[in-house]
């Protein structure tokens, strides 16, 4: 199959060439299995960074609008004054919310990244146990000739 995880290995057969197809076949789809997993895993991480990116510049565009709407009140009395300190102490409290909103995003993104490379390794090695199966498939194959041979001139 070189490598092609979609097909499947049939038999009929009821001994231990049998058994092993079937075990092939079986690993051959825990393999698709792990591959699918994964491949979600990473598209629900991508797609959660993205929100949480947009999400962080929303809330920031929101907090300079209210800080330049606190600052145009600011021009009244003492009272309005101190309301407007509290206010943009608050205001920077919430830009700090916001800095370490963006940084969990970008660890996000990294994760994201490190997930698509854990996919991409993992491929590497269904390529790897694909290589060895069609091995195994060719020595089977090998002895299978000699069983039939033997059994011929046994005759």
């Amino acid at each position: 199959s070189e490598g092609d995880l979609t097909e499947t290995l049939e038999t009929k057969s009821k001994d231990e060439i049998g058994d092993l197809t079937r075990s092939f076949s079986k690993m051959s789809e825990s393999l698709r299995d792990v591959i699918r997993a994964v491949q979600q895993s990473v598209d629900n991480v991508a797609s959660a960074s993205e929100e949480l990116t947009a999400s962080a510049s929303q809330t920031s565009q929101a907090t300079e609008h209210i800080t330049m709407s606190i600052e145009q009140f600011s021009n009244g009395n003492e009272a309005q004054n101190e309301k407007v300190e509290s206010s943009t102490n608050q205001l920077v409290a919430m830009n700090e919310g916001l800095q370490n909103m963006s940084q969990t995003s970008s660890e996000v993104a990294a994760v994201s990244i490190q997930s698509t490379e854990a996919a991409g390794q993992g491929g590497r090695i269904v390529e790897s146990t694909a290589s060895q199966m069609k091995h195994i498939d060719t020595s089977v194959q090998e002895a299978e000739q000699v069983m039939k041979e033997l059994e011929y001139k046994s005759k």
